[in-house]
């Protein structure tokens, strides 16, 4: 936490992401209960802080539940996946059983609001992306070819594919390929966002869902596949 009489800019780039996470961490710090050791002045200080800039002077106690609040980075990339669709996005949370509350729904309304915003008026242009409406066809042979047949045959195996499993199939997907994770990768993107950078490809796959990514993945294997 800056001290108050510290000098600080606000920028609405990428900062705006670790102002949101200081902000985050300073509410998980202010919601620790206090133990006699060398923080608990650091938990009094954020309870106070966190006090004063609240509209209703709330006070936090230490102990008390932690509201959850979707984290700004996170939240970001569920609102493009679902093109900025409030309902979708929060039904995203509800069915993780990590929203489960009105008051956790109105926490969430106010950061996603936010968040869109920002992704609309301010983010970097190679932070903001849209998932392809229709599959691109793809010209791909060799091994690019081969590997996201590979992604394409777990995601039909595997239609509801949880995403630590799809981590472990990634991690091998291009064994015996002259290509690597980090040279495989552009490709899906490219079928994915029309980009060859996104968000992590295992989290961006298991939240769009494979009935929506299987198509546009199989842009890449030619007609009929």
């Amino acid at each position: 936490m800056a001290r108050p009489q510290a000098e600080f800019q606000i920028s609405f780039d990428l900062d705006v992401i670790k102002l949101y996470e200081d902000y985050d961490r300073s509410v998980r710090l202010a919601h620790q209960p206090d133990d006699g050791g060398k923080n608990d002045k650091k938990r009094r200080m954020a309870r106070r802080t966190l006090q004063l800039a609240s509209k209703d002077h709330h006070r936090i106690e230490g102990g008390d539940a932690l509201p959850f609040v979707p984290p700004f980075r996170g939240l970001s990339m569920i609102l493009q996946v679902y093109d900025g669709d409030m309902k979708q996005s929060l039904a995203y949370y509800e069915d993780r059983g990590e929203i489960t509350s009105d008051a956790e729904r109105e926490r969430f309304r106010v950061r996603a609001e936010c968040v869109w915003n920002w992704i609309e008026q301010y983010a970097p242009d190679d932070f903001r992306y849209r998932i392809r409406d229709e599959p691109a066809q793809r010209e791909l042979d060799g091994d690019p070819k081969l590997v996201i047949g590979r992604l394409v045959d777990v995601l039909e195996a595997s239609p509801e594919i949880e995403e630590a499993e799809l981590i472990e199939h990634l991690k091998t997907i291009c064994d015996g390929t002259s290509l690597e994770p980090k040279t495989f990768f552009p490709y899906a993107y490219d079928l994915i966002l029309d980009r060859e950078k996104g968000p992590k490809l295992s989290t961006l796959i298991t939240t769009m869902g494979t009935q929506r990514a299987l198509p546009l993945l199989r842009g890449g294997l030619g007609a009929g596949a």
